[in-house]
């Protein structure tokens, strides 16, 4: 009689589980799979939109909650980002809405594309230690190589997936 109570705990537990969704697990796993199946994205650097001075650069993505956020936005659509220059080291604007934020301590690098408190972008273009979430790399990024392109005033970046 125990066993037969038990296998039927057990079995009323895992309806349970499946009626409401699952678990967390079967929720990062969608969200690995998204980011698995684009694993990286185009970012266009804009100078001007009377100019045709345009670089497009492969961010290779990380395979986090925010970048997997990050690849289903961009999955309804390109996204603008007007930047402009912040401290020296970054370019920076805003997203069109916010997404998950997985912050952890991180000393950037040039190429490194970073969420910043959900809301913005950043480019880094130098290095700067900071709680943050990494979003991607540009492989092979130099300050001058990125600097060259981005120069020091306002730039818009373009994001959109990889076709």
């Amino acid at each position: 009689m125990k066993k037969i109570f038990f296998v039927f705990t057990a079995f009323l537990l895992l309806s349970c589980q499946s009626f409401a969704g699952g678990s967390s697990d079967s929720t990062n796993t969608q969200e690995e799979k998204t980011v698995n199946e684009i694993s990286s994205i185009y970012l266009t650097a804009i100078r001007s939109e009377a100019s045709s001075e345009r670089t497009t650069w492969t961010v290779t993505l990380e395979q986090n909650k925010s970048a997997a956020a990050l690849v289903e936005l961009l999955q309804k659509g390109d996204v603008t980002i007007p930047a402009h220059d912040y401290g020296s080291f970054e370019k920076v604007g805003n997203l069109p809405q916010s997404l998950p934020r997985t912050d952890t301590q991180i000393t950037t690098k040039p190429g490194d594309l970073i969420l910043y408190q959900g809301n913005q972008i950043t480019l880094y273009y130098d290095t700067n230690s900071w709680s943050f979430t990494k979003l991607g790399h540009i492989a092979g990024a130099t300050r001058e190589s990125l600097l060259s392109v981005l120069g020091s005033g306002n730039v818009d970046l373009l994001l959109s997936v990889r076709k």
